[in-house]
């Protein structure tokens, strides 16, 4: 079976690795220690069927860290609260256990994981557990009592703990004296170690006056219970007199009494293990309840906090989205504007050119009744000539003088056609600077935008626009190499494209995809933006979000 142990708060992996014998566990068992958020996130990825976490307890730290107390106990502040925030989020999927109560009762830790995973194999352990010195358990005694935030680690720890039998008792001061002796011995030979030695007094005092304050209350306690013993004691010589006065009266009697006194210590026996029960349950239920009031108003606060930022953001968010839609507007309406001009002075065009193509559609009427006019006065010279020599330099006259018409009308022919010529060159000029003018509207328009939507100095709003201009001319160059357009299409099907001169990519890109103009038979603008409602809403061009995104999503082109 795969199992992925993690280890924490034990102050170094070497030492929490000594605890693997001593639960039974193989040596190549994957061992994660949880001292960082990196480690963390490693041991939640790890794969394996069963999912162990091993905390120490703040005295085995202390023994085990080889650091100042001090910075012991912060470095098990730190790694105490990850494994409480690991098992809290993996609460379904990892067992918490105390590493001493689990290696001293290696059997019930087997038993908590075969509950979880049936297919645990239970292993005899193949050391035991290494002994903790009672210093360091005092010490940690102290240090628990004398700072409220170790004392709430380790009551959440213990919360989240799988239950197993009680560690071993503190020991008691005689131990500790002697201990504290040999110490000073060596401090004497050590003189280095001084100043550690007397805050370790300090703490030790402070340990022993929280036990001498524990050791009084027990007194107390043994007193009352001493004393209610002697008044329940004089019950019972009163009761026995009683009983020796009801024999002396009557043995049937002297039964009954002895029946009700068996029924009333058996009563009075039950009672108090009932007593006794209620108690313990009433604590267990004191503690659990505390703890969880704890967590609940931790929890509570987090997500206040968590509120009022998201709280903030969404009114920030809401004042840009309105600030940004009323700019928008105005800037849709310039441009509007913009491509009215733009249409009108199409329109415009478009009636001049009408206008010369009838102009030169009647000078060709002219030019054909003409030829007609001379065919009939050529076969009247013909007739004419056979009648008479004054007819026929009449009709040499009459043809000179048409002939000489004809010529006039050929050279107003030609002069319509230089003018039709210079029409559609000034047409084709006022085009492509009408596309100019329009690119420039667009781009002004563009950096008007950056200007009032961002707060960027000079030079990176001067960036920022080179940025787009750049992305403007990716756009173009992938549209043209792209399958899906047709420059001679395109320049076919918009013959204004052609007049203007302009590159047909880039008048698609910058103009004719915003007209709803199509890029080739394939591609249709129009249909495309509006079956994809997020098309319309962006700033991209339809046929490069298409060959960008959209072929590969599966939308359709037309």
């Amino acid at each position: 079976m795969d199992v992925k142990l993690g280890a924490s708060a034990f102050g170094s992996t070497q030492a929490a690795a000594t605890f693997l014998p001593c639960l039974g566990l193989a040596p190549n068992t994957s061992l994660h220690s949880l001292s960082s958020a990196d480690a963390e996130q490693a041991f939640i990825e790890h794969g394996a069927t069963a999912a162990v976490v091993l905390f120490a307890p703040l005295a085995m730290c202390l023994q085990q860290s080889g650091l100042p107390p001090e910075q012991a106990a912060e470095q098990w502040h730190q790694q105490a609260e990850q494994a409480i925030r690991l098992v809290k989020q993996q609460r379904k999927q990892v067992l918490l256990f105390n590493a001493q109560a689990a290696a001293l009762h290696w059997q019930a830790f087997h038993n908590s994981c075969q509950a979880r995973w049936p297919e645990w194999q239970t292993q005899a352990p193949l050391a035991e557990a290494p002994a903790g010195q009672p210093f360091y358990e005092l010490m940690a005694f102290a240090m628990l009592q004398a700072r409220p935030a170790l004392r709430q680690l380790h009551q959440q720890l213990e919360a989240l703990a799988q239950p197993l039998p009680e560690s071993a008792p503190l020991p008691n001061l005689n131990a500790l004296a002697e201990q504290m002796c040999h110490g000073e011995q060596a401090l004497q030979q050590q003189p280095e170690l001084q100043q550690e030695n007397t805050l370790l007094q300090e703490q030790l005092h402070q340990v022993q006056e929280a036990l001498e304050t524990t050791l009084h209350s027990h007194q107390q306690e043994k007193t009352a219970f001493k004393n209610e013993q002697a008044a329940l004691s004089k019950q019972l010589e009163s009761a026995q007199q009683q009983l020796k006065q009801a024999q002396a009266n009557s043995k049937q009697e002297q039964a009954a009494l002895s029946k009700k006194l068996d029924g009333a210590q058996a009563e009075l026996t039950k009672a108090n293990n009932t007593v006794a029960t209620l108690r313990s349950e009433l604590q267990q239920l004191a503690s659990t309840h505390q703890t969880q009031q704890q967590e609940n108003i931790l929890v509570l606060e987090q997500l206040h906090q968590v509120q009022e930022t998201l709280e903030a953001t969404l009114h920030s968010h809401r004042q840009e989205v309105t600030t940004f839609k009323n700019e928008q507007a105005a800037l849709s309406k310039q441009l509007d504007a913009a491509q009215q001009q733009l249409k009108q002075a199409q329109a415009n065009s478009k009636q001049e050119q009408n206008a010369l193509s009838k102009q030169l559609e009647n000078a060709q009427a002219e030019l054909t009744k003409a030829n007609n006019t001379v065919a009939t006065l050529r076969s009247e010279l013909q007739q004419l000539t056979s009648t008479h020599q004054t007819w026929q330099q009449e009709a040499k006259a009459a043809k000179a003088s048409a002939a000489k018409h004809a010529q006039t009308l050929e050279q107003q022919l030609s002069q319509l056609k230089q003018s039709s010529a210079q029409v559609q060159q000034t047409l084709q000029q006022e085009n492509t600077l009408l596309l100019e003018q329009l690119f420039a509207v667009q781009e002004a328009l563009e950096q008007e935008l950056i200007e009032r939507t961002t707060q960027l100095t000079a030079e990176q709003q001067a960036e920022l626009f080179a940025q787009q201009k750049n992305r403007l001319a990716v756009q173009i160059a992938a549209i043209r190499e792209s399958a899906w357009f047709n420059a001679g299409w395109y320049t076919q099907t918009y013959p204004d494209v052609a007049r203007s001169g302009a590159d047909p990519a880039e008048h698609y890109v910058r103009y004719g995809a915003q007209v709803g103009r199509n890029p080739g038979p394939g591609f249709n603008t129009t249909a495309y933006v509006t079956r994809y409602s997020d098309i319309a809403s962006g700033n991209m061009n339809p046929l490069y979000h298409f060959i960008t995104y959209g072929e590969a999503e599966g939308r359709k082109p037309d």
